[in-house]
């Protein structure tokens, strides 16, 4: 209980000094009008003082909130730059909450840039903060702890997530029962983690539960139930159920733009979806046009090389592929290679994916050889990928 009034206090330390601030102001008011300049005069040293107090116990809180709204506006450089000087502000202790939210912010920047190796010992250092300053059970640390298996499963480390991703997901039950939409929001990372291991059947089930959940507990038109009906219908393309998946996805679709927007980057994910189903339906053009869509929204929200681009390269240069145009499938894998070879582990799943479509693509431009020395290559990591 102390810890945790001791906590609260660090974090809006910066409040009572607010009220202060308001108090005064209106106090100066009614000086100013019953009791004379003289009086005036005292009330605003205090104001003053309250002023300076607000401002330098919030100083923090200014960089976190700046830092927040720069990667909502999709420029992580800059949030960078915001917590890094909310870290510089002070040697701060180790079981700081502040300290700890600063770092998961910043973890999440470089998250957006795409630099997980640069995000992971942030991610760790947040969550051990947490750890000393709530305790484990707190929601808080949970939070920052299904950080840290979001960057396990972005490096392909998928035992660790699951690991990571099953506890959350009985803490969330326990806490707040099986119909939550928190509980949904673990279910779809389990989802992700089955589809990220091609067990699509599996994920399948894992997102049907969450839409279960979302649908009852939120409203229709929630972006919630519009990601996990894309969710489901992705896991139903890539199982070559397109018949079922089409009408969700379309839906998703609508939902989706009405709640963010059409130009909002959350939109690529929903023309990827469309984009497989059309290719799977032999439908070529349809599927060029969602998927060069969603490669331009994600461009810019993110980068050009950002790691998110690697699965909509892949499958938009597998759409070449079956128009036999190869020179331009081999360039769209070819950049997705790099941007998988310079951010991603060796047996990431998009990056594996992308290989084995580039393998398929040499044979008809006459180059046999790189194809079979690239599948063994393909063999020789998955050999060593555990948890696949």
């Amino acid at each position: 209980m102390l810890r945790n009034l001791r906590n609260y206090w660090l974090m809006f330390s910066c409040l009572p000094f607010g009220i202060i601030l308001i108090a005064a102001s209106g106090f100066t008011i009614y000086a100013a009008l019953r009791l004379g300049f003289p009086v005036v005069w005292y009330v605003l040293g205090v104001m003053f003082v309250a002023f300076l107090l607000m401002h330098w116990s919030g100083r923090w809180l200014t960089h976190l909130s700046n830092g927040n709204k720069a990667i909502q506006q999709a420029k992580p450089e800059e949030a960078i730059n915001h917590f890094e000087k909310g870290l510089a502000l002070k040697n701060w202790a180790s079981d700081d909450p502040r300290y700890g939210m600063l770092l998961l912010g910043l973890a999440n920047a470089y998250v957006d840039c795409g630099d997980y190796e640069d995000a992971e010992p942030l991610v760790n250092d947040g969550l051990a903060c947490f750890e000393a300053a709530w305790g484990p059970k707190h929601a808080i640390t949970q939070g920052a702890l299904m950080a840290r298996g979001n960057l396990s499963l972005y490096q392909a480390r998928f035992e660790e997530a699951e690991v990571i991703y099953r506890q959350i997901l009985e803490f969330k039950k326990k806490r707040h029962g099986p119909d939550h939409p928190d509980v949904a929001i673990c279910l779809n990372n389990m989802g992700k983690l089955a589809s990220d291991r091609l067990d699509f059947a599996a994920g399948e089930q894992y997102y049907r539960e969450a839409l279960e959940i979302f649908r009852k507990k939120l409203k229709p038109n929630h972006l919630l139930v519009a990601m996990a009906l894309n969710n489901v219908a992705y896991a139903l393309a890539r199982q070559g159920r397109v018949e079922e998946a089409e009408p969700m996805a379309i839906e998703a679709g609508t939902i989706g733009e009405a709640a963010t927007g059409a130009e909002h980057y959350i939109k690529a994910i929903f023309r990827n979806t469309r984009g497989l189903i059309h290719f799977r339906k032999g439908e070529r053009v349809e599927a060029r046009e969602n998927l060069l869509q969603a490669i331009q929204l994600l461009e810019e929200h993110y980068s050009t090389d950002h790691p998110q681009l690697i699965p909509h390269l892949t499958l938009l240069a597998e759409v070449h592929f079956e128009e036999q145009r190869f020179s331009d499938a081999e360039m769209l894998c070819h950049r997705a290679l790099r941007i998988g070879e310079d951010r991603l582990r060796p047996g990431h799943p998009d990056l594996l994916e992308a290989m084995e479509l580039y393998a398929r693509i040499l044979p008809p431009m006459g180059r046999g050889d790189e194809s079979e020395s690239l599948r063994e290559k393909i063999t020789s990591i998955k050999s060593q990928m555990p948890g696949r």
